[in-house]
């Protein structure tokens, strides 16, 4: 096929914006129950409606979830998993009221309410990371009480499921953190174990695991002889599990300094004494934003488990013996939300097996079966490819020099349409992409958002600033106290790598970036006018006063240790606050470069008022800028409407700015 010769930038891409948002999302948490294979889908159609999904032995996928129901939970905003299968029901915490119900695993059942609307104190419940008791008479999970007024408290709580309606309210367990998340129950259901960690500390900062006896007394729980496992100050654990001799699994990272592997979320096992099971300089934990992103599966006399090396995930299984491990070559980069598959349960499976969500570079995430005794991954569920593999630009992991004299990560994507070529001698204009957290991480995973930009005949550099997950504690910790500053320093050295290197062309470089990612386009184009050519922000963070003011319990101190000062009201104002200093609304008189905004109307992480003051600011100084605020969307936009819409004025902006010619299909 002859190509078309054609300025970078002005391709035409075979994706259409359609395709990108208005189907169904992969897959998300798969679980195995009573013969049948189970998942969670968002229905873009639905304005992000999350169902559950079901497909039995004769191969037919039925949806269970009954309109309007929603399975999504609002617990520290961000939620995650917040449904479990037991006997013949699912127990789902639904996005509306926050309360759960019971539905029958049929698709013609209502569900029926659990809880009651609202606590006798007068709060509200929210529901995630449920799972049930041995003989199915408790349901115990994380509890967030909503309070109009006060701080919201956190717990691990338990629901009788035979009481009366009238009884219902959540028994209270653990209330002495102010977070708790992934309680697991030991095989013979007598111990519970899980993750807390309180304020001003976010998990991957400082945490621990806690574990006690659970004893059913007069028709309540209770718990008894309540230790800590292992954790602590300057010490982050993660993904607790226990094993099928009761012993409790867990990865673990801290501050030691004496042998790097501390410096790596490794795995440990308590059987009591706490033993280092893994020595790697690789991440066997994450970041805990949302519930139910399991990443091991613990197996008869060893560990399956995902571990992250240089910002790409591999699964391993681990001897429980002598800690040595066996790496799983396949064509996935990106693994999540592992559940146990028992032998027998699919056609074929003599051994113990796992399911699990496995993302490669060149398709959509995909639900997959893995048998660990013959290394064979199988694909179960996939969407058909968005895009033919000769037109889907992979990522090149590049290491580039910081001015501190330090060293970060990016994946760079360059320009690639089988049916284009660029104009010789030119260079194609850049898109810089910034991810949130900022404690989350840019990943290798086929992600159909940059295939749009790179099928256009853009560069795409997908940064891993210093503060991302991936690379260990000390790379992660690096953020602490310097956020807005070496993040930001991060990006630009990235740039002018690219930019240094001939890959992009240094008079077209645009950034985009949603929430912290946004903060971080503010921020660089107060830091670095003359780098830029046009900016996107998404729900981003002007002002960190009013952030911190107005923000959710799970971040509420977040911007301290951030920040590198403890937030108050009215020093944090003043000019030689680093929160004045660092908040880009105070230094918008340097900003030339032209900005779309796009924010949430109902976004209760990001104030709509954080955007608007940004807006006027830009307003007041004549700069060339869109504002868009969509009334039903929070952080995050879910509605493929929306999504296809804030595109198509992204588009027409960079057009306008940078002289295009690319038109939105």
């Amino acid at each position: 096929m002859t190509t078309i010769v054609a300025p970078f930038g002005n391709w035409r891409s075979p994706l259409q914006s359609q395709a990108l948002f208005a189907r169904s999302s992969a897959p998300m948490y798969p679980c195995w129950h009573q013969g049948a294979l189970y998942w969670l889908e968002a229905r873009a159609e639905e304005r992000g409606r999350q169902v559950l999904m079901r497909r039995g032995s004769d191969g037919r996928e039925q949806c269970l979830t009954p309109n309007p129901y929603n399975i999504r939970s609002r617990v520290h905003e961000y939620g995650g998993k917040c449904f479990v299968l037991f006997a013949d029901s699912v127990i789902f915490c639904h996005f509306d009221d926050q309360r759960l119900y019971r539905q029958a695993l049929d698709p013609d059942a209502s569900p029926e309410a659990l809880t009651p609307a609202r606590n006798a104190d007068g709060s509200t419940s929210r529901f995630a990371d449920l799972i049930v008791n041995l003989d199915q008479t408790w349901i115990i999970g994380v509890v967030e009480r909503e309070y109009d007024g006060r701080e919201h408290l956190n717990s691990i709580a338990a629901i009788r499921l035979d009481a009366e309606p009238a009884d219902r309210e959540p028994l209270h367990l653990v209330t002495d953190a102010d977070f708790v998340a992934a309680p697991v129950l030991s095989p013979d259901g007598r111990r519970l174990a899980w993750l807390q960690w309180s304020h001003p500390h976010m998990p991957w900062d400082s945490s621990s695991i806690e574990a006690a006896d659970l004893i059913d007394v007069d028709d309540a729980l209770v718990i008894a002889r309540r230790q800590r496992v292992a954790g602590g100050d300057a010490m982050a654990v993660c993904e607790p599990q226990f094993m099928p001799d009761g012993a409790l699994l867990f990865a673990m990272d801290y501050e030691s300094g004496i042998d790097p592997a501390d410096d790596f979320w490794n795995l440990h096992v308590a059987a009591p004494e706490v033993r280092r099971l893994t020595a790697d300089h690789a991440e066997y934990g994450a970041a805990h934003w949302v519930f139910g992103e399991t990443r091991t599966l613990p197996l008869d006399g060893s560990v399956l488990s995902v571990r992250t090396v240089d910002g790409s995930d591999e699964v391993v299984t681990i001897d429980l013996e002598n800690g040595r491990s066996v790496v799983h070559d396949n064509e996935f980069v990106g693994f999540r939300q592992l559940a146990p598959l028992p032998i027998g349960a699919l056609e074929g499976i003599a051994q113990p097996a796992a399911l699990m969500i496995a993302a490669s570079a060149e398709h959509e995430p995909a639900l997959v079966r893995f048998e660990p005794d013959t290394a064979r991954f199988e694909i179960l569920k996939q969407a058909k490819p968005l895009l033919p593999t000769i037109d889907v630009s992979t990522a090149r992991a590049i290491t580039f020099a910081t001015r501190d004299g330090g060293s970060a990560h990016a994946f760079y994507y360059a320009p690639r349409n089988s049916r284009y070529s660029g104009q010789q001698g030119a260079l194609p204009p850049l898109m810089v992409l910034v991810h949130g957290g900022p404690t989350t991480c840019a990943s290798r995973e086929f992600a159909a958002t940059k295939q749009y930009w790179t099928t256009r005949g853009f560069a795409v550099l997908d940064v891993n600033h210093r503060g991302s997950t991936g690379f260990g504690r000390g790379y992660r910790q690096a953020l602490r106290g310097c956020w807005g500053e070496i993040d930001v320093a991060d990006v630009a050295d990235a740039v002018h790598y690219a930019t240094g290197t001939g890959l992009a062309d240094p008079g077209r470089i645009c950034i985009r970036g949603g929430s912290a990612g946004g903060y971080v386009v503010l921020r660089a184009l107060t830091c670095f006018p003359e780098l830029f050519s046009c900016g996107a922000c998404y729900y981003g963070i002007g002002n960190l006063v009013m952030l911190a003011e107005t923000t959710h319990k799970f971040e509420s101190h977040y911007t301290d240790g951030l920040i590198g000062e403890v937030f108050a009201a009215d020093s944090a104002r003043l000019a030689n606050s680093r929160y004045h200093a660092r908040s880009p609304i105070f230094a918008m008189h340097r900003v030339r470069t032209p900005l779309i905004l796009f924010q949430g109307s109902q976004d209760a992480v990001v104030s709509p008022q954080v955007s608007r003051e940004v807006v006027d600011i830009l307003k007041q100084n004549n700069v060339l800028h869109e504002y868009v605020e969509y009334p039903h969307e929070g952080h995050g936009f879910r509605s493929a409407d929306v999504r296809i819409d804030a595109l198509s004025r992204e588009v027409h902006f960079y057009n306008n700015v940078l002289q295009l010619d690319i038109k939105v299909d």
